[in-house]
């Protein structure tokens, strides 16, 4: 009874949390068009945020808690589900071409976050230190920066964005702002607590909970983002999303989160042998690597992801995702 009571409030948790976002995205956008804040940084800077709201919220509330663990494996398990599983879906229902030179420089940056992710990992181990979580922070900060200052360059406009503050009042604007915010702060917190619990009660690790469930619920945002582009074949638009997320939930949830409490990583870890390294989050920081530069590859021979291709990546993540529950 109390398992099916945990999964009750897990799954009124991802609901608040995923509507929260949507409210919360909608309201700031309707705020910054009525102060004259261009299209293009609105979509940049706060629809961006707002899309990685459920990650960002739910790894800070985890690490306030003391579940760095679970912050940690929501972010890395994110970046493998939106790059395997949400483009594999999409790749499989309707296969894309592309150019890729587009979001090639993006990807590489995202590659380059994950490594960076790495390197802490096998420097700290246990620990990291809040000062290497800020210069993960700062190059979220600069990667943003440039983005705004090449869009601005382009002037580029997005009517969809430009009319969203029409119509409406300040006063309802701002209500539904503070109710997204609840929401999305609620639902997180439900989401962790019972996360935790269902751990405890079958035996796995804050970090598998974090890799799997909890990751898959906050990168619903995500998916449905995708799904729409793809049908509309607006693939740079889907593509850009993923990429753009993942370098988000690296530098900029596990900057913010490194920086409220020191992450802990559950070392020093052993890597005496290939089963012990399999048990650490450094393999999971090495198979996102491994699949981004992968999923990089296929996207370069092919200008796009066939059905094949997309068939082989949805394998991939239901691979890893079973030998992580086994384990």
């Amino acid at each position: 009874m109390e398992v099916l009571i945990n999964i009750v409030l897990l799954v009124i948790g991802f609901v608040l949390l995923i509507k929260g976002a949507d409210m919360f995205v909608d309201s700031s956008v309707n705020i910054a068009s009525k102060l004259g804040i261009p299209a293009i940084v609105i979509g940049l800077t706060i629809v961006s945020i707002g899309t990685s709201a459920p990650e960002l919220v739910t790894s800070v509330v985890a690490t306030l808690q003391g579940s760095t663990e679970l912050a940690v494996g929501n972010v890395v398990g994110s970046n493998i589900f939106n790059l395997l599983f949400i483009v594999g879906l999409c790749a499989l229902i309707v296969p894309f071409y592309m150019d890729v030179k587009t979001i090639e420089k993006d990807f590489y940056i995202s590659i380059a976050a994950a490594i960076a992710l790495l390197i802490i990992n096998f420097v700290f181990q246990d620990i990291v230190p809040r000062w290497a979580s800020a210069i993960l922070l700062l190059a979220f900060v600069l990667y943003i920066v440039q983005l705004v200052l090449n869009a601005l360059k382009e002037d580029i406009v997005d009517e969809e964005l430009e009319s969203k503050g029409v119509g409406k009042s300040p006063l309802m604007i701002g209500i539904i702002l503070i109710v997204g915010i609840a929401m999305i702060v609620f639902g997180s917190q439900l989401i962790v607590n019972s996360a935790v619990e269902l751990a405890t009660m079958f035996g796995m690790s804050e970090r598998v909970i974090g890799l799997t469930i909890v990751a898959i619920g906050t990168s619903l945002p995500e998916l449905t983002v995708s799904l729409n582009a793809f049908k509309k074949q607006e693939t740079g638009i889907a593509f850009g999303n993923i990429i753009g997320s993942n370098i988000f939930n690296i530098l900029f949830i596990l900057g913010v989160t490194g920086v409220i409490t020191p992450l802990a990583l559950g070392g020093p870890f052993d890597l005496s042998s290939i089963d012990a390294f399999r048990h650490t989050p450094i393999f999971d920081v090495v198979f996102l690597i491994v699949v981004s530069i992968l999923v990089l590859i296929f996207v370069k021979v092919k200008n796009g992801l066939n059905r094949p291709l997309a068939g082989i990546m949805l394998a991939l993540y239901i691979a890893y995702t079973i030998s992580l529950i086994l384990n």
